[in-house]
């Protein structure tokens, strides 16, 4: 049996989704970096330039890189146009990197955010442009979960943009359907439902011509029958290739590489599951997300595959479906009262559906944080911190590698203040699934982060931007605004810290204006920085008083914020004791050089 995949080959098939770009979860970072070229002429040159954007923004690395081209991508030096060809030089794809960029944004075609076009005004004849879908994702004010729910429900085997399968399939939906059938067979035989194991998921249902989800269930059914919970290689090959005379492939891609990068997309839906180890690895219904998934399969009882016989008519169904909740209060209504039961908690539907909404996702983050702390040391989270800020040359561990670099900041950052000072007063406004593992960002216009206790109330904004122009413009913009709701919504003083792989001076410049004139506890922090506060300050009043002490010096940092700039970016001296442990004693000389001797005022005492 030959390894790899069909590819272009016409025929019927086992489903899949592109691979190159294995993590969804990166889909919003491709698809920014493409804005400049939606809709205009995709040639040659531009692939490039794409692709130079791709590898500067860290959203594309290459495998070989110059160290002084690295030292440039870190620091947000502009690559000259010899750099980047050398770059290219030293990373060939065998199939040229033209080629490479458009397999990378296949992923995004087969997931419906991108329109691949036809066009004769182009060298290469083509043109892409970003679809209705993907423009909500970028935008980021509808809630992610719901964009995958309606691209997972659109996707079709065969259709205009896959036009070499000939699957008639809906395949998200087949995976709904046949693991509900499943479950009410397993009941009237009085057994637990699980799921279906991922073997059961490659084997009879990505591998499904047509939608009788009834037929596949009944197949798992029969197998598990016969062979119980172990894989039977022979028996699914035989069932794939002489039953349903699919197109061959290894079965190691089958089991590990179809499975996997489908079901990574059908994630992030929030409406499936993981649980189970190795072999006995179960995909399995969200327990928070559960109404949603009983009102997906009232909704399309009766679905089917669609004959679309344009591109045209396919985007059109695809911008013509309202999940049930958004279409329905009475229906969101159903779904949050469900997910306040899984969680525990009762809700007042005397507040607004989105303050109940707002308020479940905040549990959820402090049950997702409380789960998680558990899972790493305070070491661990410090060391994928300094990965992150790339302190320490090493890759993530596979625990957070999945996450796309800002999300992972996100996590880690709540992940820390909920490890050093305890994860019941950590708000993370992420997206969790059940596990607690984060699956993508809140919709826009909410904080990061944000801790409360008796003596700490912090807003954490956190961005892996590196450009100057984006950390001040895309990062700055609202901070003030999120601190003052936050104070009017809870009647407290909050501070706020922007954290950064790295601190631009302008965004230096900008705290200092709105600490001094607006008179708000505010601070930017390198990660490294910050990484080193919380680690000698053994309580949260401590980091308290240290920021604040921070928030002072920048205060007076108006004739020298070089030098507190420096002091953020942790650009010189390494402020340890002879136990290893940071000195904090420095920002005190720090603050007095800043005063330039000055005596006056109750900090100076202080100090």
């Amino acid at each position: 049996m030959p390894d790899g995949t069909p590819g272009n080959r016409p025929g019927f098939k086992i489903y899949s989704i592109n691979t190159t770009v294995r993590n969804p979860k990166r889909n919003t970072e491709f698809l920014e970096v493409f804005l400049p070229y939606d809709e205009k002429p995709f040639d040659s040159d531009a692939k490039e330039r794409y692709l130079a954007e791709c590898v500067k923004r860290g959203v594309y690395r290459f495998t070989n890189i110059d160290e002084s081209i690295k030292f440039k991508l870190d620091n947000d030096i502009e690559l000259t146009a010899s750099e980047v060809k050398q770059a290219f030089r030293d990373n060939p794809q065998a199939t040229g990197f033209a080629n490479r960029v458009v397999t990378q944004l296949r992923s995004l075609k087969d997931q419906g955010f991108l329109d691949f076009v036809r066009d004769g005004r182009t060298r290469d004849g083509a043109i892409m442009k970003i679809t209705p879908l993907g423009k909500l994702l970028i935008e980021n004010n509808v809630s992610s979960s719901d964009i995958y729910t309606i691209a997972m429900i659109s996707l079709h085997g065969k259709s205009p943009i896959r036009t070499a399968m000939y699957n008639e399939t809906r395949p998200f939906l087949n995976t709904l359907f046949v693991m509900n059938e499943i479950k009410r067979i397993m009941q009237s035989r009085h057994k637990e439902f699980k799921g279906i194991l991922l073997h059961e998921f490659a084997g009879f249902v990505l591998s499904m011509k047509d939608c009788d989800y009834r037929k596949a269930a009944s197949e798992i059914i029969k197998y598990r029958d016969k062979f119980g919970n172990n894989i039977n290689k022979t028996y699914i090959e035989n069932y794939i290739y002489n039953d349903l005379g699919l197109l061959k492939v290894s079965f190691n891609t089958l089991m590990k590489d179809y499975v996997d990068d489908v079901y990574r997309k059908f994630e992030l839906t929030g409406l499936l599951r993981k649980r189970g180890t190795y072999t006995n690895t179960y995909i399995d219904f969200s327990v928070q997300n559960y109404g949603k998934v009983t009102q997906i399969l009232d909704e399309f009882g009766g679905y089917y595959w669609h004959d679309f016989k344009t591109k045209k008519e396919y985007y059109e169904y695809i911008d013509s479906i309202v999940l049930p909740w958004n279409r329905d209060d009475k229906l969101r209504k159903e779904v949050l009262q469900q997910r306040a039961d899984s969680l525990g908690v009762f809700v007042d539907f005397a507040q607004t559906l989105e303050q109940i909404e707002e308020y479940l996702n905040r549990i959820s983050g402090q049950t997702a944080i409380s789960k998680q702390v558990q899972n790493f040391t305070f070491d661990e989270i410090i060391k994928e911190l300094l990965i992150l800020s790339k302190d320490i040359d090493s890759v993530p561990s596979k625990r957070v590698e999945d996450l796309s670099e800002p999300l992972r900041l996100e996590f880690l950052l709540a992940l820390l203040f909920g490890k050093k000072y305890g994860a019941e007063h950590v708000v993370s406004n992420l997206i969790y699934n059940d596990d607690g593992e984060p699956l993508s960002f809140a919709p826009g216009g909410k904080s990061d982060i944000s801790f409360h206790s008796s003596d700490l109330n912090l807003i954490i904004e956190a961005t892996m931007i590196r450009n100057r122009n984006q950390q001040l413009n895309s990062e700055t913009a609202n901070l003030s605004r999120h601190l003052e709701d936050m104070e009017a919504r809870s009647g407290t003083s909050f501070g706020m810290t922007l954290v950064a792989p790295y601190v631009h001076r302008d965004t230096c410049d900008y705290f200092e204006y709105t600490a001094s004139r607006r008179h708000l506890d505010v601070c930017p922090l390198a990660i490294q920085r910050i990484v080193e506060i919380i680690q000698i300050s053994n309580t949260s009043s401590d980091f308290l008083n240290n920021f604040k002490m921070l928030v002072g010096a920048l205060k007076e940092s108006t004739s020298n914020l070089s030098l507190f700039m420096d002091y953020v970016n942790s650009k010189y001296l390494s402020f340890e004791t002879n136990k290893g442990i940071y000195d904090f004693s420095y920002l005190k000389v720090l603050y007095l050089v800043l005063l330039k001797g000055s005596k006056s005022g109750a900090f100076y005492k202080q100090v």
